[in-house]
């Protein structure tokens, strides 16, 4: 079988790092998969090369007639699937003009409203050129099924993976309660719930002067972020280490991840803390990330947006160690059972299958 992924190379982040994984596992199993890159990014095309996935970025920063010209000589091969992950409008129609093979529409977020013309463009384009699309999570799945794309029966839920680190997973306790440390690793835009953090921050640092935190990534929000936790008067308890390459090595300075976004599809960031042995602490929101985060079995949580009900569950988890242990136990094992490699590779398969029947 042969598949190509069409992956947007921006913004880098969970997206890339997923579509990476996936068509590394998928080769190894032996399929043969090749990797086409919208636009162009250091850390996307590093990715690549450590996976030693073959691969074709199409520089730039937008859509020119070069770059329109090698995508549709790309899309127009005999391939067996065309798996596109996210998605833009412009390469999209391309695709839809010059299809020959099943496509497999990945959808990471939630679907674009249609208040504007390049959404209802995008979601029209979508609807005649997509057949199966795989939603990260079911709550994105119920929101696909209301665009109409595609049928019904081929919106399936599959879940995102995480590989589990390469060393044995640690519980992060921190050797003094007073002076735990809070963290995640995120991109920083305004959707990834920064501001929430900085305020259950706030409301931490008020009952416990001695808690650290720290959030590492790039992204637009920097600025804005870093004046609102000037605002509050924390930057001196506060890190923004910027993109961090090691998550083996962040992840072994936190004791605690605090989740705050107010809508995430899923929740990526969520699976790479418990899996290296950091609990989390996160908000209920009705989306796709309540999907992983149980309450009190493999996390502690809050309804968003309780930031003092948040604060107080993540102080005791860090003054609570046997609590502290079965979340860290309980999320570990969640994770390697509903969110393996495995799992994820068989499930695309299933719906790589569903779509060449169509």
């Amino acid at each position: 079988m042969t598949v190509l992924h069409i992956v947007p190379a921006t913004p880098f982040g969970g997206l890339q790092r997923l579509a990476a994984l996936l068509a590394s596992e998928q080769k190894r199993s032996g399929l043969d998969v090749q990797l086409l890159a919208l636009y162009s990014d250091p850390e996307f095309q590093a990715l690549l090369e450590g996976y030693e996935l073959p691969h074709t970025f199409l520089g730039g920063s937008g859509p020119r007639f070069r770059t329109i010209r090698q995508l549709r000589r790309m899309v127009s091969r005999e391939w067996s699937v065309i798996h596109i992950h996210g998605g833009l409008l412009w390469s999209n129609a391309v695709a839809l003009f010059a299809k020959r093979s099943p496509v497999v529409f990945h959808a990471h977020n939630y679907p674009p409203g249609s208040d504007s013309l390049k959404s209802w463009a995008l979601n029209r384009v979508n609807q005649s050129l997509v057949d199966v699309v795989l939603a990260v999570s079911n709550d994105v799945a119920r929101a696909w099924r209301a665009t109409n794309i595609g049928s019904a029966s081929a919106i399936e839920c599959v879940y995102n993976s995480v590989e589990l680190p390469k060393a044995a997973k640690r519980e992060r306790l921190p050797l003094s309660p007073e002076s735990p440390v809070f963290g995640m690793a995120t991109r920083l835009a305004k959707d990834k719930g920064l501001f929430e953090f900085v305020e259950v921050a706030s409301e931490i640092h008020t009952e416990r002067p001695g808690a650290r935190f720290i959030i590492a990534g790039e992204g637009p929000e920097k600025r804005d972020l870093e004046s609102s936790i000037k605002s509050r008067g924390l930057d001196e308890v506060f890190a923004l280490p910027g993109l961090v390459r090691d998550l083996d090595e962040f992840w072994s300075s936190v004791n605690v991840a605090l989740f705050s976004a107010p809508r995430e599809p899923f929740g990526l960031r969520i699976l790479e803390a418990m899996v290296r042995g950091v609990p989390v602490a996160g908000y209920l929101t009705g989306a796709g990330s309540d999907e992983i985060l149980c309450s009190d079995t493999t996390a502690v949580t809050a309804q968003f947006p309780d930031a003092k009900v948040l604060a107080q569950a993540a102080l005791n988890l860090c003054d609570d160690p046997s609590l502290y242990a079965k979340i860290v136990r309980a999320a570990h094992d969640d994770v390697a059972n509903r969110f393996s490699v495995a799992a994820m590779r068989e499930s695309v398969m299933r719906a790589y299958e569903t779509a060449a029947q169509l």
